[in-house]
């Protein structure tokens, strides 16, 4: 059952205000003799938004230590740390908007290169938003306990040294999973089909850009799959754009791809949309490889899709790559 928030009337000017503190307070304590952008400054902010998050659950009357810890992923590039990120802030915005927030609206896709940068833009601005919720679920009866509260917090955030793209990835797992926890419906499938109608769409903008002919629609519609099916298929496809790109200089990207390790069964819907964010990193670094300049759009979220639908968009998938 989702948790129920506390709002808040007695104090109509205190949060927003305790809002820019805690902003400033979890900011002003880490290096800044270095203007760029290291894997540690990234993992910070995520760090201090996992505490945000994980005192807004506990406070709410859930368990944070009570999160499974998932397998280890395969190695990670910036790429798909940016592009976890994107997935973590969609998901905020739901929760805001269960909690009548407005959302923020997702920043466009990179046309370049993208770096550990981009990614603590996206983290800066999830912050934000985590602090703006943050008194929809904490229950405090005075100024003076809230104030302990942020002090608290701030204290929990410290700066670590030596962390790499992988470990801000990991991290970022565990946001995710803080934000189901916090009463986010789970992921279905029309979630997941959006992002198959993304990957279609950037894979037949790629053909374009290399003037290949795009190949037919499928046939008859399949019937009858599940997550797993739908996860088998786009990892087939994730295999062979691999295969690809190991034999077309002319496509190769930096680190190369490296498949996922694949979850146990029975998958969820969740499942899939974490393989489908890799590839859309890998196909938003394939764009910049061969000179689209054009951002990948996020398409509106159709109701009533199932997984067979995404299942034969994959298919689609698996065709325009052999195109290639």
């Amino acid at each position: 059952m989702p948790l129920t928030p506390v709002r808040y009337h007695r104090w109509p000017l205190f949060f927003p205000l305790m809002t820019g503190i805690v902003f400033f307070l979890t900011w002003s304590c880490h290096p800044a003799d270095n203007p760029e952008v290291m894997p540690s400054d990234v993992y910070h902010v995520v760090d201090a938004i996992n505490t945000q998050l994980s005192f807004m659950l506990a406070t709410s009357g859930g368990n944070p230590n009570s999160i499974v810890v998932r397998p280890l992923p395969a190695p990670r590039q910036p790429r798909h740390v940016v592009q976890k990120a994107r997935e973590v802030m969609l998901k905020l915005q739901r929760l805001r908007t269960l909690n009548g927030l407005p959302e923020t609206p997702l920043p466009l896709f990179s046309t370049t290169e993208t770096t550990l940068g981009d990614s603590k833009k996206i983290l800066d601005q999830i912050l934000h938003d985590v602090l703006d919720l943050r008194h929809k679920f904490i229950e405090s009866e005075s100024i003076e306990n809230i104030i302990n509260i942020d002090n608290k917090v701030t204290n929990f955030v410290a700066f670590t040294k030596d962390k790499t793209p992988m470990d801000i990835y990991l991290n970022l797992q565990h946001t995710n999973d803080l934000l189901d926890a916090l009463g986010l419906p789970k992921t279905m499938p029309n979630d997941v089909y959006r992002l198959a109608v993304m990957i279609n769409h950037d894979l037949e903008t790629i053909l374009i850009a290399r003037h290949r002919i795009l190949p037919p629609t499928l046939g008859s519609p399949s019937r009858g799959k599940v997550p797993d099916d739908t996860y088998a298929q786009g990892y087939q496809v994730l295999d062979r754009l691999r295969a690809k790109l190991n034999n077309d200089k002319n496509l190769s990207i930096r680190g190369g791809i490296v498949l996922p390790n694949r979850p146990q069964p029975p998958l969820t819907p969740g499942d899939v949309l974490d393989l489908e964010n890799n590839m859309l990193a890998e196909l938003g670094a394939i764009k910049t490889k061969v000179g689209v300049t054009a951002p990948t759009t996020i398409p509106p979220l159709i109701h009533g899709k199932t997984p067979s639908d995404v299942f034969d968009l994959m298919t689609r998938a698996e065709a325009l790559v052999d195109a290639l």
